[in-house]
């Protein structure tokens, strides 16, 4: 039962790191965006 305990434990940790990495270049895709249209609207 440990075993699993220890593997449950890993699999979470993994996936938490993954939604972070998704989380971060999603965010950062955004603010780009979002960077990107302000400049657009200051050089008007």
């Amino acid at each position: 039962m440990l075993i699993l305990k220890q593997f449950g434990a890993i699999i979470a940790i993994t996936l938490t790191g993954v939604a972070i990495i998704v989380i971060g270049v999603w965010f950062f895709a955004e603010v780009k965006t979002t960077i990107k249209n302000i400049i657009k609207e200051l050089k008007k």
